[in-house]
């Protein structure tokens, strides 16, 4: 399970904590096996990734993960994968899994080196591809991204590509079938395709799985970009895996997200009351005030930027009382609280009266802690 949440945290699917810490309330209650953490994890991962391949809208998914959790079985007597499996397949169209045959076609030219400013999704992708089934798995870290067809073409390079290398290297630079993994970025730098697969630690020397086709490859060129590309979106699909079941045609879409009313709150049922605000309960208060952060960020700032004030949480004041009811002072707990997430480095402080939270670090180790201390 360590590597399953490992992966959702290095494609920063934060939106899906507030699901995943409602698994673990399942796995606890032991309403589920270990097993079946694992696949709904793995699901989980791909709806996100998938839909980000396709260009799908991301708005919104963190209250989508919760309208999931209406049609999961309470206890045992249904199965809980078939059931998730069969909410996943059967969602209407803006808000669908899609098919292998969607996935596959927008991989082959999507632009996955500039998902993200660091480029850290692209690392993501090609250490899962490499990582994929096998025995010794690499840590990316060792590694840096490399561009087959580099990022500016010297003469040898645009008399290799041909007359279009232009239009070649504009719609394909980026893609998955021209990027691979290497710890010799620099000493490849600009070189030609077979330089750089017949050089000493070149492609044909490399014991990476992503660059076997490479080091049998005899030239670099649209066909070969494609052809590599269409080899890797057919393991991707196995990989990031399409729920098994099947669909109802009957859906339809009637639900409008356009207005905020519609929008179901958070709510949590794993987390207990305490008596008083001791160091017993701190970690729970720290849950359920990470969880309330990541629900107002996610509804009150579609610019992303994650800043919020110790004001905009008062309008969650009568839930942290309902939660602790025996707590006379909830401003001054979570003014302490805030403070000791500063600390800690799961919450910053930009400017004076703000505070950001850092990559959804706070619901990211909580959920890994109880899940993995189980």
């Amino acid at each position: 399970m360590s590597s399953c949440l490992k992966d959702i945290w290095d494609l920063k699917a934060t939106v899906v904590y507030p699901f995943l810490l409602e698994v673990y309330d399942y796995y606890r209650r032991e309403d589920i096996t270990q097993s079946e953490v694992i696949k709904t994890l793995r699901l989980i991962e791909s709806y996100v990734f998938r839909r980000s391949i396709c260009g799908l809208s991301g708005k919104f998914l963190n209250y989508i993960f919760v309208s999931f959790l209406g049609g999961l079985p309470k206890d045992k007597t249904k199965s809980y994968i078939k059931s998730l499996n069969s909410i996943l397949l059967n969602q209407p169209l803006n808000r669908r899994f899609p098919s292998d045959n969607e996935f596959k076609e927008a991989l082959l030219t999507k632009d996955i080196y500039n998902m993200d400013r660091s480029a850290s999704k692209c690392k993501y992708i090609l250490c899962r591809l490499e990582n994929h089934e096998h025995n010794e798995p690499i840590t990316v870290d060792d590694y840096t991204i490399e561009h087959v067809m580099p990022q500016k073409l010297s003469p040898e390079w645009q008399q290799e590509l041909g007359d279009d290398f232009s239009e070649i290297h504009d719609k394909f630079l980026h893609t998955i079938g021209n990027l691979t993994l290497t710890g010799y970025n620099s000493e490849y730098s600009n070189s030609t395709f077979k330089k750089k697969r017949d050089m000493e630690k070149g492609f044909r020397q490399s014991h990476l799985y992503l660059n076997e086709s490479l080091g049998s490859t005899e030239e670099w060129s649209e066909n070969t970009i494609k052809a590599r590309a269409t080899e890797l979106s057919e393991k991707a699909c196995k990989i990031w895996i399409y729920p098994e079941g099947d669909i109802d045609l009957s859906i339809k879409d009637n639900y409008d997200y356009s207005s905020a009313q519609q929008i179901p709150r958070v709510t949590t049922k794993h987390i207990t009351s305490s008596d008083e605000t001791s160091m017993s309960d701190w970690s729970e208060w720290e849950q359920e005030l990470g969880w309330i952060i990541i629900e107002m960020l996610e509804y009150r700032d579609p610019s992303g930027l994650m800043i919020f004030e110790p004001r905009d949480i008062q309008d969650y004041y009568p839930r942290l009382q309902r939660k602790f009811p025996h707590n006379n002072s909830i401003s001054e707990t979570v003014s302490k609280m805030l403070a000791s997430l500063v600390d800690r480095g799961q919450l910053e402080k930009p400017n004076r009266g703000e505070y950001r939270l850092i990559e959804g670090q706070l619901l990211h180790l909580h959920l890994e802690q109880r899940i993995l201390k189980k």
